[in-house]
C-alpha cells in the first residue's frame, strides 16, 4: 500500500473510532442489536439485487455475438462492486478477468467496463440532482442545495472531461502498457488489450445500447434507496422513501468525492451523521446505518473473494494439463 493511501486509511480509522466514541458506543450497539443479523442479511440481499439491475445495463453494452449470459454478467458485476468497495479498481480488473475466462476478449471486456463505469457516473449525477430537487422542494436546507448544485456542476465537468479523454485516445496509450504491468498483474491478461480504444469507440457509436445502459443505471440508483430505507426500518427509525432518497443521493455524491480515502472510512460515517440530521435521524441511528452497510460490504467482499479464488482454481486446473 502506498504511503498516501496508508495515511488516508489510518486517518479514516481514527475518524471512525472517534465518531463512535463521540456518539456513544453503547447507543450505537443498541441500535445495531435492534437490526440484528436479519438486518444485515436483508440489506445484503437487497444490494445484490440492485447490482443485478446494474448488470443488465452493463450487459446491454456487450456485443450480442459475445458471451453475455445474465448469470455471468451479474456474477461479474457483484465481483466488481463488492471488491471495489475495499480495493479501488481491483473489482474492475477481477470482473474483466472473469469475463475473459468465459471467452470474451480482454479488449471487449475492458471497453464495456469503462463505458459502463462512465454511464454509471452520469446516472449518479442525475440521481444527485433528483435528490437536490426534492430537498429544494422541502425548503429546509437551502445552503445544502446551493453547495450540492455546485458539486453537480463540478462532477458534470469532470465527467465531460473523462469522456473527452476516452474519445481522444487515452486507451491507445494504455494499450502500450501491458508489458510494464504484466509482472504485477499476471492474471489480468493485459497483453490482450490491443484494440481497446476502438472497442470503446464502437460502443459509444451505438446509441441503441448506450441509452438503455444509462436508463438501467438510473433505475438502479432509485431502487438502491430501498437498501437504506430497509436498514432504517430494521433500526426502528423508518423514514419516508423520498427523505431516504435525498440522504442517499447526497451521500453517494460525497462518497464519490472522497475516493482517495480507502473504503471512505470516516467519510461515510460523518456523511450519514450530517445528512441524517436534516431529517431528524438520531446520531446513534445514523452511525448504526453506516455500520450496517459496512457489515454488508464485508460479507459481500468475503463471499466475492472466495468465489473468485474458486474461479481461478478451476481455470488453473483446466490449464495445467496443457
Amino acid at each position: 500500500m502506498k504511503l498516501g493511501s496508508l495515511i488516508a486509511l489510518l486517518l479514516g480509522l481514527a475518524v471512525l473510532s472517534a465518531t463512535v466514541v463521540w456518539v456513544g458506543a453503547g447507543a450505537v450497539a443498541g441500535a445495531l442489536l435492534a437490526a440484528g443479523v436479519g438486518g444485515v442479511v436483508a440489506i445484503t440481499a437487497f444490494n445484490v439485487a440492485t447490482m443485478g439491475i446494474c448488470a443488465l445495463g452493463w450487459r446491454a453494452l456487450i456485443d450480442p455475438a459475445l458471451p453475455r449470459t445474465i448469470p455471468l454478467i451479474v456474477w461479474a458485476r457483484v465481483l466488481r462492486g463488492s471488491l471495489s468497495e475495499l480495493v479501488p479498481i481491483g473489482g474492475e480488473l477481477v470482473s474483466i478477468r472473469v469475463l475473459t475466462l468465459h471467452g470474451m476478449r480482454a479488449a471487449a471486456a475492458g471497453a464495456s467496463t469503462v463505458v459502463d463505469l462512465t454511464l454509471e457516473l452520469a446516472s449518479q449525477i442525475g440521481f444527485t440532482a433528483l435528490g437536490l430537487i426534492l430537498l429544494a422542494l422541502d425548503g429546509r436546507a437551502d445552503a445544502v442545495v446551493r453547495w450540492g448544485l455546485l458539486g453537480v456542476g463540478v462532477s458534470s465537468a469532470a465527467l465531460t472531461a473523462f469522456v473527452i479523454v476516452q474519445r481522444r485516445g487515452v486507451f491507445r496509450w494504455i494499450e502500450r502498457m501491458p508489458h510494464r504491468l504484466a509482472d504485477h498483474l499476471p492474471w489480468a491478461r493485459l497483453s490482450e488489450l490491443a484494440g481497446l480504444h476502438q472497442e470503446v469507440e464502437n460502443i459509444y457509436r451505438r446509441r441503441s445500447v448506450v441509452i438503455p445502459c444509462l436508463l438501467w443505471h438510473s433505475l438502479a440508483w432509485i431502487v438502491g434507496v430501498g437498501e437504506a430505507w430497509l436498514a432504517l426500518w430494521f433500526l426502528q427509525a423508518p423514514l419516508p422513501f423520498a427523505s431516504v432518497l435525498v440522504i442517499e443521493s447526497l451521500f453517494f455524491a460525497l462518497k464519490g468525492a472522497a475516493f482517495v480515502v480507502p473504503a471512505a472510512l470516516g467519510v461515510q460515517e460523518l456523511g450519514y451523521l450530517a445528512l441524517g440530521a436534516l431529517f431528524g435521524v438520531g446520531s446513534e441511528v445514523a452511525l448504526a446505518l453506516s455500520l450496517l452497510k459496512r457489515a454488508r460490504e464485508v460479507v459481500l467482499a468475503v463471499l466475492a473473494l472466495a468465489g473468485w479464488k474458486l474461479v481461478e482454481l478451476r481455470a488453473w486446473r483446466r490449464a495445467r494439463p496443457a
